[in-house]
């Protein structure tokens, strides 16, 4: 998957303030918390941080991609 200009500014941002980046990338969540916990204990655990959510990304898509096929063939068997 090709980066765009988005992806690089997110980069940049998370960078220079890992929650700023989890936050344009996740949301206000779980995510956001344990990154901003980490980056109090230091910028180090918080960039980690960052680059662990943001690589999970694809990994939430396909699985959401699999769960909604398999949601949609339910539907089809059951006739709804």
């Amino acid at each position: 998957m090709p980066f765009t200009c988005g992806d690089v500014f997110k980069i940049i941002l998370a960078i220079i303030l890992p929650p700023l980046g989890v936050f344009l990338e996740r949301g206000c969540g779980v995510d956001l918390l344990i990154n901003i916990l980490l980056t109090c204990l230091g910028y180090i655990p918080g960039v980690s941080s960052t680059g662990t959510s943001f690589s999970n990304i694809e990994l939430h898509a396909e699985r959401d991609k699999e769960v909604a096929a398999a949601w949609s063939s339910s539907e089809d068997e059951q006739g709804v």
